[in-house]
Formats: structure tokens, C-alpha cells, sequence
């Protein structure tokens, strides 16, 4: 299928306190700072663990081989040595200098360094080599912070990877998509390629996205 070029949303209306969004792509393990992995795996358990009430080994050996998106939401007075761009842009470089995460209050003061904490992970997937998982390239652990749904950004950074894939020559993705979730990656170019299937505890079905290189 034709990957939509533009990644760049409108701001939501509701972020009246300014709100941006900046975006991380690691592509080595090994470069993502230690506060953005403690982000990407405190995202996954809360959503999929907690949230969804489904114990299992969310953070497995597949990490350590997958590249990692993460889009984090600033407020303002955040000071960040990394890029702040609005959502739809990229930064690619390691970040450093950190603020640190915490869910429930943009306000809570570092206690090693007093300053104000307004950066959150926003959303976060990882791209799986083929052959690790599933036969061909997949995507997993998509997951998007419980109130910044309904912001479009799933969809962002699906297409992104999408996007990313095609422009690396790869034609082919599969992913193991939630069964309630089989109508919302069809509207991205996936198509279901297999019976629903029992995950976790969590009805799944395989989807192939067929990328046209073109």
C-alpha cells in the first residue's frame, strides 16, 4: 500500500496548557538513555499489565534486538538538552540530561536535582527484525498512554514506522494485533491473515501490512 508521507497532526484543541510532543528513535539497544527505557517499560506495564490485568513477561530478550519508538509530552518550563519539536517531527540523536518521568503529576519535584517534572511518555512500539518473532518484520508492544488517546497519536507513530520500513526497503510487516483493535490497523493498510487466536489471555489476530515500494 501507498505510506501516507505526512506525519504532521493538528494540535488538540483540549492541550491548552501547551503542550508538545518530541519523538525518539533508537535503533540500537544499547542508545536509548536509561530514563527513557525506564519510561517505555513503565508505559508497557501499566498499560498492558495493569490496566489490561494480564500477567506476563512484557520486557523479554526481543528488546535487546528491536528498534525503540517513544514520544514523550513536554509542558512548559521543561528544560531538555534534547530536541523539542512538534509532533509530526523527529529527533533521532540520544538524549541526555533528562528530567524524570512520573505518571500522575507533571508537578512532582527530582529529588536529587528539584526540578519540575513535565515530560510523560506519550506512546512507545518496537520493530522486531524477521525471523525473532514472527517470519517477517513485525511491530509490537504498541501502546498509548490512557488519557493521550483519542490524540491521534497511535495512529502517528504507527505510520512513522510504516514509513520508516518502506523507505528501508522492506515490503512486508506483520504484528499480532489485539482482536478489538483489528478494524483500527486495517484503516492503516493491515489485513487479517489469520484466525482470532488466544494470547495471554487476550483474543489476537495475525495482520500483514503489504508495502508497495513504489
Amino acid at each position: 500500500m501507498k505510506i501516507q508521507d505526512d506525519l504532521t497532526p493538528t494540535t488538540p484543541s483540549h492541550l491548552k496548557n501547551g503542550a508538545t510532543f518530541t519523538w525518539y528513535h533508537y535503533k540500537n539497544f544499547g542508545d536509548i538513555p536509561p530514563l527513557h527505557l525506564y519510561q517505555i517499560f513503565q508505559l508497557r506495564q501499566q498499560v498492558f499489565m495493569l490496566e489490561q490485568n494480564c500477567l506476563y513477561p512484557d520486557i523479554d530478550e526481543l528488546d535487546l534486538i528491536s528498534e525503540h519508538l517513544l514520544i514523550t509530552e513536554s509542558h512548559p518550563g521543561h528544560s531538555d538538552a534534547g530536541t523539542q519539536n512538534e509532533l509530526g517531527t523527529l529527533s533521532t540523536e540520544p538524549i541526555q540530561n533528562h528530567t524524570p518521568f512520573n505518571q500522575q503529576d507533571h508537578n512532582t519535584k527530582d529529588m536529587t536535582s528539584s526540578q519540575t517534572v513535565t515530560e510523560m511518555a506519550a506512546a512507545t512500539l518496537r520493530i522486531v527484525p524477521a525471523g525473532c518473532k514472527l517470519p517477517d518484520l513485525s511491530l509490537g508492544r504498541i501502546v498509548v498512554r490512557k488519557d493521550a488517546r483519542g490524540w491521534g497519536i497511535g495512529e502517528k507513530i504507527v505510520r512513522y514506522a510504516l514509513n520508516y520500513l518502506k523507505n528501508s526497503g522492506t515490503t512486508i510487516i506483520r504484528i499480532e494485533a489485539q482482536h478489538h483493535l483489528e478494524r483500527w490497523y486495517g484503516l492503516m493498510g493491515f489485513t487479517t491473515c489469520s484466525h482470532v487466536f488466544d494470547l495471554d489471555g487476550i483474543p489476537h489476530v495475525q495482520m500483514v501490512c503489504h508495502i508497495d515500494p513504489s
